[in-house]
């Protein structure tokens, strides 16, 4: 058996290899997750905002929530898979490791959150614009049908007058 390094003490070495790469692959998981909800979120927020215009409010609102359901369910594996790896790490009585990887599952965790909510927010506002937008552009039609209205009125009304004149 193998000494172990002066920084993981009365350990052998194969285990401290064994210990940093489930480290190492924790990291990369981490950021390969983060990735794929990083375009997601752009994909999900592309794809609103080109279709806002077709698509019904609920419908993109619904699209909204299933990215933010995904982000939490995805959050949710990836910090059991943390708990996991920790366990591992705090069996192997490798503190620093431990610590490490769990505060980098929780930064990830609310990095990838607050960038479902971000997108949530942003398509919120574009469904809310879309319907204020729809909702002025109608009553704008509506007024200048009542004035058109009101005004063919009038003329006739002043028509009318000077018929009997």
């Amino acid at each position: 058996m193998s000494s172990s390094p002066w920084w993981y003490p009365s350990v052998p070495l194969s285990r401290v290899v064994l210990v940093l790469a489930l480290a190492v692959l924790a990291v990369h998981v981490h950021v390969l997750v983060f990735a794929v909800h990083v375009l997601a979120a752009v994909l999900v927020l592309a794809a609103v905002l080109a279709l806002a215009i077709v698509l019904v409010p609920a419908a993109v609102l619904a699209l909204a929530v299933v990215l933010v359901l995904a982000a939490v369910l995805t959050l949710t594996v990836v910090l059991a898979l943390t708990v996991v790896l920790a366990l591992v790490l705090v069996h192997a009585s490798v503190l620093v490791l431990t610590i490490v990887v769990v505060v980098l599952a929780v930064v990830f965790a609310v990095l990838a959150l607050a960038l479902a909510l971000t997108v949530f927010v942003v398509v919120l506002v574009v469904v809310l614009v879309r319907i204020l937008v729809v909702t002025v552009a109608v009553a704008v039609i509506l007024v200048l049908v009542s004035v058109a209205v009101a005004v063919v009125l009038v003329l006739c009304c002043v028509g009318l007058a000077l018929a009997w004149l």
